[in-house]
């Protein structure tokens, strides 16, 4: 619109700077909108859902890369978890009083019901007297720590917000906790990131870049969004394994845009 003169012909037609500013907001704040939205209703479970079947059929059942959750004399593993409340490739090791084990029940499937496992037709391998049988009336597993769903061990970028907050208070672990809570202010915080951009494009559109050609402003955005990744990702990291709290290191990147987009915008008048 720049380089054709759009914007000049909406200033000449009386269009002020703020009109024209709010005109682009409105889209955008309707998009941020739905883009929350969507961070706690959809998004989530897509990702885990396309993220958990890629590598179920890149590595297979032979997968090295799984699952661990300790029960009672017993060990429990599963390759994937395609949804919350089931899991693929489940293997559990039962052991005896010397931790020894005993039996090895594997199921390429299982359900979680409250706070139990439903194998589907499970095959059996007891040690002792190496045989194979396969049974159908297996008792369901009773697994401790689970409540609803395994939400507790999926990566912090596959929860919804109010997952998020929920693990947040609960996670026993701080370094579990930091992650929770990195992720939930940078989905929280989102949307004015979104909104700090627009302004600095509205700085370069106006300010004093605007003489400067469109490949020209391009590239020193890219340096600045680059930049504003590097400080983002960087002071995420520190946040994790630090005692700055994770909504400032949020917080950090989003006033840098914003002072910048001042700064240029300041320079109109």
């Amino acid at each position: 619109m720049s380089d054709n003169g759009e914007l000049i012909g909406a200033r000449i037609l009386g269009k002020s700077i703020i009109s024209i500013a709010l005109s682009s907001f409105k889209p955008i704040l309707l998009i941020m909108l739905l883009g929350l939205l969507a961070c706690e209703f959809i998004i989530p479970n897509l990702s885990q859902l396309a993220e958990e079947n890629r590598l179920f059929k890149k590595e297979g059942e032979n997968s090295t890369t799984r699952y661990w959750i300790q029960g009672d004399k017993r060990f429990v593993s599963f390759i994937s978890v395609p949804e919350k409340d089931k899991v693929r490739g489940l293997s559990v090791y039962e052991l005896n009083t010397e931790s020894k084990v005993t039996k090895i029940i594997y199921s390429k499937e299982a359900i979680l019901n409250s706070d139990e496992l439903e194998v589907v037709d499970p095959t059996v391998t007891v040690i002792d007297r190496q045989s194979k049988t396969k049974i159908y009336d297996f008792n369901n597993l009773k697994i401790p720590g689970l409540n609803s769903d395994f939400s507790f061990l999926l990566s912090p970028k596959y929860l919804s917000l109010s997952d998020l907050y929920k693990q947040i208070d609960s996670s026993s672990s701080s370094y579990r906790k930091n992650l929770l809570s990195l992720e939930f202010w940078r989905k929280i915080f989102q949307p004015f990131v979104t909104l700090s951009l627009v302004l600095l494009a509205l700085g370069f559109l106006f300010g004093p870049m605007r003489d400067q050609k469109s490949g020209q402003r391009i590239v020193i955005a890219i340096g600045i969004a680059f930049s504003v990744d590097l400080i983002q990702k960087l002071l995420g990291s520190i946040s994790i394994v630090s005692n700055i709290p994770s909504v400032v290191a949020v917080l950090i990147p989003i006033l840098l845009i914003t002072f910048l987009a001042i700064l240029f915008l300041k320079k109109i008048y």
